[in-house]
């Protein structure tokens, strides 16, 4: 059993516990190869994004950690202002969000719907608050965790 002492040792990682085994702290690095769970739940899967519609031409998803954390060029053409996001399944809803890398005082990109399996992005003009295209080949850094 597990006291209100113990340090399991996981590879590089120390991991103390508490009385009931639950970790309190990890030191060192923890690798983690294939999706998290928080008991049945899905928090992070290792499927990356995919680009259902929307954005420019040329868009892509790069540099992605998964939902965890993912780069999404916008691609080119300058007239659209959202595009679809395609998520694995891990739950009910996605919950994202974007942070526009380029042009963060012009442009700011908001979730405005989601599914079991995708979101919608939209950009909008900092200064009106209206919806706005991207501009060309802006980068956007997303997360996204999925609602149980």
């Amino acid at each position: 059993g597990v006291s209100s002492t113990d340090t399991v040792e996981i590879g590089d990682a120390s991991v103390a516990t508490d009385i009931y085994g639950s970790i309190t702290r990890v030191l060192g690095i923890v690798r983690l190869d294939g999706n998290v769970q928080l008991g049945t739940a899905l928090f992070i899967s290792t499927t990356a994004p995919t680009i259902a519609s929307g954005f420019g031409t040329g868009v892509s998803v790069t540099g992605s950690n998964g939902t965890a954390a993912f780069t999404v060029n916008v691609g080119t053409g300058g007239t659209a202002s959202s595009g679809v996001l395609t998520l694995p399944s891990g739950g009910t809803a996605w919950s994202c969000e974007a942070q526009d890398q380029t042009t963060p005082g012009v442009n700011a990109t908001k979730q405005t719907a989601n599914t079991a399996t995708s979101v919608t992005l939209t950009n909008y003009n900092t200064t009106t608050g209206v919806a706005a295209a991207w501009t060309a080949s802006d980068i956007l850094y997303v997360n996204c965790v999925p609602i149980p």
